[in-house]
Order: C-alpha cells, then sequence, then structure tokens
C-alpha cells in the first residue's frame, strides 16, 4: 500500500509528464491550490461524491480524490477526437489511477454531457459536487448567429437546471470558466 506522501509524488510526476505533452502550463500544485481555494471558500473540508463533467484526462478528479477531498469521483468526458488521443489519455489515466489503488473511488463515463443527464435521472446518482471546469463553452460553442447563441445559452441553463437535480441536499455546483 502506498503513502499519501508516495501517492502525491506519483501523481505530481505523471501531470508534470502529461503537461509537457500537451504544452500546457499544469502541476499537481495548480489543482491542489484550486481545491483548497474551494474549501476555504465553502467551508466544506470534504465531499463524499464529486462528479467532473468535461474532466479530460481526469487530473483534477484523481488529485480530488487522493487527496481526501472527494471519497470517490467520476469524470464525465465525451472523448471524441479522430485520432483516438482523448480516449488513450483516459485509459493512461486509469492505469495511473489502479496504480494508486484508487480504481475503486475514481471512474470515467465516456459520453456527452446530455447523454449523461438522460442515463443519470435513470438512475438517480446524488453527488455532493459537480464540478465544470472551463468546460461550458465546449458544450455550448460561441456562434456568430445571435438566435444560436440564445438558443445555446437557453439550453446551458436548462441543463444546468437538470444538474441540479443530481445534487445531494447539501451539494453545491461549481463552474469555472476562463477566456
Amino acid at each position: 500500500m502506498m503513502t499519501n506522501d508516495q501517492i502525491m509524488r506519483v501523481l505530481g510526476e505523471v501531470i508534470k509528464e502529461w503537461a509537457q505533452e500537451k504544452k500546457a502550463f499544469i502541476t499537481l500544485s495548480t489543482y491542489i491550490r484550486e481545491i483548497e481555494g474551494w474549501r476555504k471558500l465553502t467551508g466544506a473540508s470534504q465531499v463524499r461524491r464529486m462528479l467532473e463533467i468535461g474532466s479530460g484526462a481526469g487530473w483534477f478528479l484523481v488529485t480530488a480524490v487522493a487527496l481526501g477531498f472527494a471519497q470517490e469521483g467520476a469524470g464525465v468526458y465525451p472523448a471524441f477526437s479522430e485520432d483516438g488521443t482523448a480516449i488513450e489519455e483516459i485509459r493512461n489515466t486509469e492505469t495511473v489511477i489502479h496504480k494508486l489503488n484508487l480504481g475503486k473511488r475514481v471512474c470515467f463515463r465516456i459520453c456527452t454531457f446530455t447523454a449523461f443527464l438522460e442515463n443519470a435521472f435513470s438512475k438517480t446518482e446524488k453527488f455532493d459536487l459537480i464540478v465544470f471546469r472551463n468546460t461550458l463553452h465546449h458544450v455550448y460553442p460561441h456562434s456568430k448567429e445571435t438566435q444560436i447563441n440564445q438558443e445555446r445559452v437557453s439550453k446551458c441553463i436548462k441543463d444546468l437546471h437538470s444538474t441540479s437535480n443530481l445534487l445531494s441536499d447539501s451539494g453545491y455546483i461549481y463552474a469555472m470558466e476562463t477566456i
């Protein structure tokens, strides 16, 4: 069994390697600071179940579980890419998850946000925290046509409202967009 320090060291190395491949300026400490900031903002020291919509490779979600902020977590990602790299990224993340012995606490669902909403309601899943980190502009992309933008904004609001049905009684929705 790995110690927490060993888990964080492995996770830090994997994220560093992933970020170098993506030419991204992200480190393990980036995720830790964001989680700590969220803890401070809400006063919640831990959540039981966390859902990340648009999780990508899933490192934010894995970090939250590895830190003990979330007892378990699920990531939703459509993983549609012509060359298959997005699906391969998630497979690589799952390999690390199993290496860190987090396999029973972290899972990914490869589907669209809309498909997840339709499927989740039938299972009556509840989460204490639902996260949208730089995701909404992908789900509801901007258009040059005002009418289309209004429709997308309306759909976004409707979907966010539907997402609130997935929250536990004391749950939170965390939506962050940076431009």
